[in-house]
């Protein structure tokens, strides 16, 4: 799945990735860090992610800023270590 269809197939998306880590009673493992200003938030990005909804004031000193930083190689399936019991 290339990025445009990532993004474009939400119902891929869903099936491929979300179904798959369903928790008993419904719903899916998520972690949601609430919003607190000056955060900085540090994550694995090859874990299924999103931008929350969020709403602020009016203006562009009061406007969100988003700052992604890259670094290292990329590594997938067991190179990463990747845990198959969570």
């Amino acid at each position: 799945m290339d990025f445009a269809q990532y993004n474009a197939d939400t119902e891929r998306v869903v099936h491929e990735i979300l179904e798959p880590t369903a928790v008993p009673g419904g719903g899916y493992a998520n972690r949601t860090v609430p919003y607190k200003e000056n955060r900085a938030v540090l994550f694995d990005s090859a874990l299924f992610h999103h931008t929350d909804e969020f709403n602020f004031a009016g203006g562009y000193t009061r406007r969100r800023i988003n700052l992604t930083i890259l670094y290292g190689e990329m590594q997938v399936g067991a190179e990463a270590g990747v845990r198959s019991d969570l």
